[in-house]
């Protein structure tokens, strides 16, 4: 039974990247259909584990650079505003959005 549920999991959670860049790609590039997106995602990881165990761990360290690069950069510009406690990123909101927060966390787990 455990085996079934890992199996299922798994294939509701792989489904589930594709779908997920192709949304939020087509909010950049709207003019191109969801599909092509979403097997041009498919065609990326078929290929990347054609290619084997090295090129795989190579390419996932270049996408780690690539998604920790704004913040990299944001803490980069932000660092002197920072020692003069004048960053935005030390404001606190004024009113909190409980059900942003849930969604974020439940996310996680």
């Amino acid at each position: 039974c455990a085996a079934a549920n890992g199996i299922c999991s798994s294939l509701i959670d792989l489904a589930l990247y594709p779908t997920l860049f192709a949304s939020y790609a087509s909010t950049l590039w709207p003019e191109i259909p969801q599909i092509i997106l979403k097997l041009l995602v498919i065609t990326i990881g078929l290929t990347l584990n054609g290619f084997g165990l090295q090129v795989v761990s190579t390419f996932s360290i270049v996408i780690l650079a690539a998604v920790l690069s704004p913040f990299v950069i944001a803490l980069l510009t932000n660092f002197t505003d920072l020692a003069n406690d004048a960053s935005p990123l030390l404001q606190q909101a004024q009113t909190a959005d409980l059900m942003a927060f849930l969604s974020s966390f439940l996310w996680m787990y």
